[in-house]
């Protein structure tokens, strides 16, 4: 993540971070405004209210004045603007979304929220959203021909060849996570997720003030996508920082495939390791949970030997015993920001990318010896 700098921006009230120092990247900036009336068309296009509000809603009227008011409200980011027009103003269709992955998504309740705001931010702009499970390059674009897709919400799409096939498709779209070479891939996308650097280096660092901890390692697969490197990220730089040993030798890297649910294979995999940390930090809640277990197993004390954390405040970290600390974000705001992010790709035409990521915020519970 060298090419990663810094920032903090404002998206309808979410935290922005990072704008990528690459030429096909950035990060473009909505701050909560009041919001455009068909009135203001109406002074800005020199039509009357009747008029616009015609043209908004799909009646007959002259192209010219078609591409006029058209134009105006997409300029001025009108929201109830939800109509697919051809060039030449006529074949007026709601747009339609689809939420596409190329692993099943709907198992997992982090996912179910997000899509469920999609779904409801859609029903409330006059947007249809259909939904396909598929990585087949073929099917996917007779599908979207087919169902005239306007925008592709992706999810749990990270594997190289799917994102381009997705990406080959040239519709506008928005991946929730990403491959972590965010650099190889040229497009019209953006990427949005939930910050995972400077949240998990915040709690780790809380962490090592607050409780002694010397030595940190990391459970998860930091290329599996662009979440588990930051937080990967997070781990070595806050070692560094403070002094303490290489993470190296406390973690377990294993290659996507690896099976967390399997105990007793965990419990090996942490038995091989020379010495166990003070911390282990999870890619996700899902790995923290069978870390906990696992530990139980070998009969490690959770967290009075080791604690632990995770990260998406899922099911699984208050389902889990002891209860995990976390990192959480609030999935309703992320669903916003996916839709919102095709909503102004279908629009406005963007053709520049972006990557849009909410802070996290540290959610302490019993897996850790702190308790804000």
């Amino acid at each position: 993540m060298s090419n990663v700098c810094y920032c903090l921006v404002v998206i309808y009230a979410f935290a922005l971070i990072k704008t990528l120092s690459n030429e096909h990247l950035h990060v473009y900036t909505i701050f909560m405004r009041k919001a455009v009336t068909i009135n203001d068309i109406a002074k800005a296009s020199g039509f009357s209210r009747n008029t616009v509000a015609k043209v908004l809603n799909g009646y007959h009227m002259s192209e010219k004045t078609v591409k006029i008011v058209m134009n105006k409200a997409i300029d001025m980011g009108y929201k109830g603007l939800n109509m697919a027009f051809g060039e030449n103003g006529t074949g007026r269709t709601f747009n339609r979304i689809l939420v596409t992955s190329t692993h099943p998504i709907m198992d997992i309740d982090f996912f179910t929220l997000v899509v469920k705001q999609i779904e409801s931010e859609a029903f409330h702009h006059s947007y249809d959203i259909v939904q396909l499970m598929s990585h087949d390059q073929k099917i996917l674009k007779n599908y979207i021909n087919e169902k005239e897709i306007d925008g592709i919400a992706c999810f749990e799409t990270l594997e190289k060849e799917s994102i381009n096939n997705i990406l080959s498709l040239e519709k506008p779209t928005a991946f929730v996570d990403f491959n972590p070479n965010l650099s190889d891939f040229h497009g019209r996308f953006d990427v949005i997720g939930i910050e995972g650097y400077r949240s998990v280096r915040s709690l780790i660092e809380t962490l090592i003030k607050k409780t002694g901890v010397s030595s940190i390692g990391f459970i998860g697969d930091p290329t599996h996508c662009l979440g588990f490197s930051e937080r990967y990220e997070a781990v070595i730089s806050s070692s560094s920082a403070f002094g303490l040993p290489s993470p190296a030798s406390y973690s377990l890297l294993p290659k996507d495939g690896y099976d967390y649910g399997k105990t007793f294979l965990l419990s090996e995999s942490l038995r091989s390791l020379k010495k166990l940390p003070d911390l282990f930090v999870c890619a996700n809640d899902y790995i923290a949970s069978r870390v906990n277990k696992s530990l139980r197993l070998l009969g490690v004390k959770v967290p009075e030997k080791v604690q632990v954390i995770g990260f998406d405040d899922s099911y699984e970290a208050i389902s889990s015993s002891p209860k995990i600390t976390t990192i959480g974000g609030d999935k309703n705001d992320l669903g916003k920001a996916v839709f919102f992010s095709l909503t102004n790709q279908i629009q406005r035409k963007l053709s520049k990318n972006s990557l849009i990521e909410m802070m996290g915020e540290p959610i302490f519970r019993e897996s850790t010896r702190y308790f804000k």
